[in-house]
């Protein structure tokens, strides 16, 4: 989903829920509140669909992630593009202020 080839998704998806996920280690927690969510090496930043599938993504950065609720009603509504491959929604950027809640998932 445009990590090392270049993509450009063909069409915007009407059906993308009015509230997506991202999961994320939580060193990186103040730059994103401060800079929003940017796609970094990847061409798009890649939300998930659920709580749960945001989580295992997180894991895969850190043994206690963080879970970004993301406002995806709101980013449609300010005419921010989004597309469904599968279970993955690709946006090219989402600014700080469309996270709506941080979700702490330390075990310990």
């Amino acid at each position: 989903y445009g990590h090392s080839i270049k993509v450009r998704p063909l069409g915007e998806d009407k059906e993308i829920p009015d509230i997506l996920f991202h999961g994320t280690s939580p060193e990186y927690l103040k730059s994103i509140l401060k800079e929003g969510l940017k796609p970094q090496k990847k061409q798009f930043v890649h939300l998930s669909l659920t709580e749960q599938i945001a989580y295992k993504i997180g894991k895969r950065k850190s043994k206690n992630p963080v879970i970004l609720k993301i406002n995806a009603s709101a980013l449609k509504k300010d005419g921010f593009r989004m597309w469904r491959e599968q279970d993955v929604i690709l946006i090219e950027r989402v600014p700080a202020q469309y996270i709506i809640e941080v979700v702490n998932c330390n075990t310990n």
